[in-house]
Order: structure tokens, then sequence, then C-alpha cells
């Protein structure tokens, strides 16, 4: 591994002989050259970012995402990468010489960050070239461009971001906070919305954090099949509005609590 100082900090890695053996396999599976290509690109990309990662200290399991799944990777064009604490991650390659990233609308709504890898298979090298994290999911973005991207030094800051939020939701004891649990009952559902309240606290101003939380825990633009009656107490019934205001509390409530942990 080697910290490029002539590349503004850009981090570069072999692509060793087992990463490039396991693109081949899950490449030999498809049924087209073209999607054989793209699935040995996006393994590439997946393997090379674990790595990094794992250099850096962090669990992942490449097995859990939808890239090392042969009946996902013919059905979708995805590279993604679950990182335990922080939640699934996508990892897209681009080639020496390309300014902008595509990123497929299958990988739009549930990741917490984009990386982006550079890869140079002819000398058996990739460069991690940075990253985006999560976008407002009612504004999905199609593309990265190279030039805006984050550094990756950013990345572990993110992360860390990321997963002090997950330890302050799950430590909280009160009621509001338990109802949030008990909506979004898996942990990478929680660390999602940990990275969406982050995205919110980093982009909005204080006074749009209520309406703009409230869409997020309540699930109304990440979930569309959400059971708000959970956030009910039992026997009682609210209209729309009444149960969009109280999650509007409840949102503002834990931004609030999150920006202590993060300051």
């Amino acid at each position: 591994m080697l910290i490029d100082e002539s590349t503004n900090w850009k981090i570069r890695l072999p692509i060793t002989w087992r990463m490039r053996e396991c693109a081949r396999v899950f490449a030999e599976k498809q049924q087209t050259f073209e999607k054989s290509i793209q699935v040995e690109r996006n393994t590439l990309a997946v393997s090379v970012v674990n790595a990094y990662l794992e250099w850096q200290g962090y669990a992942t399991d490449l097995a859990a995402g939808d890239s090392w799944n042969v009946g996902t990777q013919l059905l979708g064009d995805v590279a993604d990468l679950m990182v335990e604490g922080v939640g699934r991650i996508e990892c897209r390659s681009v080639l020496p010489g390309e300014e902008e990233c595509h990123l497929p609308a299958e990988t739009w709504y549930d990741r917490v960050a984009y990386v982006v890898v550079q890869l140079n298979v002819n000398r058996n090298e990739a460069v991690l070239l940075g990253f985006s994290p999560t976008f407002d999911p009612e504004d999905p973005v199609d593309r990265l461009i190279l030039k805006d991207l984050g550094s990756v030094d950013e990345l572990v800051s993110y992360f860390d971001r990321i997963e002090k939020g997950y330890r302050e939701l799950e430590k909280n004891s009160s009621l509001e906070f338990e109802k949030i649990r008990q909506i979004w009952t898996e942990q990478y559902s929680r660390l999602m919305l940990v990275a969406q309240l982050e995205r919110i606290y980093r982009n909005e101003l204080p006074s749009k954090w209520r309406v703009k939380g409230e869409k997020i825990i309540s699930g109304r633009i990440l979930e569309s099949n959400i059971i708000r009656e959970k956030f009910n107490p039992e026997g009682t019934e609210k209209t729309s509005r009444e149960i969009r205001i109280e999650f509007q509390g409840v949102a503002e409530k834990l931004l609030n609590q999150l920006v202590e942990a993060w300051r």
C-alpha cells in the first residue's frame, strides 16, 4: 500500500492474484461478455476497498453483500460491501482517464457511502480516488464527478461519525428512541438512518431539521411499506398530521443529541 502525495494523498493498492482469481471466477458465471466485464470490475473494486478497510481495522463481510451473490450479479450492477458498525457501502470502479463515475439506480437508496476506485489491471494496481457520503433519497444522484470527491482520509472520519451516532441511538433509553428502534429493527437499517441524519446535520439549516428528519425516521422516503402504526401507543388513533408532528419532535430531539456526540 502506498500513499501518493503527488495525487493529493490518494491511496494506491496492489491488485493481487487472489483478487483477480476471485473476479475471474465470478465473471465466468455470467452469460454475456459485457456482463462478465462488469462483474469482474465490480469484484475487483470491492476487493480493493475491502483490503484497505481491513488495513484500517474495520471488520467487513464480503459474503453478506449482493456483489458476492451470483444471483444478484445476474440481475443488477452492484458492488456493495458490508462494513460492521458502519453499514453498506458501494465500491464503484473507473478506468484511467475517466472523469466521472456512473451510479446505477439499484445503488441509490441503501448505501451509507460510495467509494470510487480507479483500476489499472495491466499494472496490477488500483487507486482509491475518494468517496461521497450518502445523498438525499428524494434527489438521487446518477453519477459522481471525480474531482468533487471527498478524500480517502475523510472517509475514516465519516465512518467514525456513523459509529458514534449509532452508539448514541442504541444507548438512549427514552421512550421516543425506543419507538425508533421498534421501527428500524435491523442493525444495517439503523446505520442507514444515522447516515441520513448525519447528511441532514451536514447540509441543512437547523430550522429544517424537524421536517427533513421526520421524513427519514418515519421511513416515508426510505421504506415505502414502513408500519408507522408502531409509533402509536396501543389503543389510540392519530391522524397522519398528528403522527407527522410527533415524528418531527422526535427527529429534532435525536438530531440535537447526535450533534453533541459528533462535536
